[in-house]
């Protein structure tokens, strides 16, 4: 185990003793887990080392939980639009707002739970690593093999109703993104679907109907 890599010394240690045969864990500060990849190169380890030597990334961040004194209300417009527009095709009819009591400091909020992201190391990932993609193209690439960002995992903690939008929103940014609509059994689906689950084809994005939604979409893009 390698508290944590800070250096090119610190990162040829990790990486050589991977190379061996020997499970290291370390960690490094990055915004998420497919930046570690370019924070290793910014270091110096060159892409084919990171290549034979990475086999996974994990990214996590803490959210705040709500307190038992929360209020519930009907979901706003926004709320549903904003929800729609990270990917939740179906957006719970009640969204929890946050209050104030004595046991939270008036708050809102009392402990913390995590939300995580896993970057699985395959034989496409690796050819990208070594011709040194950049961080959109690992991401898609990774996304295309199911792994799911940090921001999907809060947002079923926000469905749960464990947590606030507005929490999720400070502590990771949503990756916002216009509806798919599978064109074999025209069923919506989250934008970071590569196959339709249910018929198995390939999705394309479609044009939102929804005028609220399409300002919701421009407010972001401005």
């Amino acid at each position: 185990m390698i508290g944590e890599i800070r250096d090119k010394e610190t990162a040829e240690i990790a990486v050589k003793a991977a190379q061996t045969g020997h499970l290291v864990l370390s960690t490094l500060h990055t915004n998420d887990a497919v930046a570690a990849i370019t924070r290793l190169l910014d270091i110096g380890v060159p892409g084919f080392q990171i290549a034979a030597s990475v086999t996974g990334i994990i990214g996590q961040r803490l959210i705040r939980k709500l307190c038992s004194c929360h209020q519930t209300s009907p979901a706003t417009p926004e709320f549903i639009s904003q929800m729609m527009l990270a990917g939740v095709m179906t957006p719970p009819a009640t969204q929890n707002v946050a209050a104030g009591c004595d046991e939270c400091d008036l708050t809102g909020y009392k402990g913390r739970i995590g939300i995580y992201e896993m970057l699985a190391i395959n034989n496409a990932l690796r050819t990208a690593i070594r011709e040194g993609g950049r961080n959109d193209e690992i991401r898609s690439l990774a996304r295309r093999n199911g792994m799911r960002l940090m921001h999907e995992y809060a947002l079923e903690r926000i469905k749960e109703g464990l947590t606030t939008l507005d929490e999720v929103l400070r502590v990771v940014p949503i990756e916002y993104s216009a509806p798919v609509m599978c064109e074999s059994c025209q069923r919506e689906l989250a934008g970071s679907y590569a196959y339709c689950p249910h018929c198995g084809e390939r999705p394309h994005a479609k044009e939102m109907a929804s005028p609220e939604l399409q300002g919701v979409e421009q407010g972001v893009v401005n």
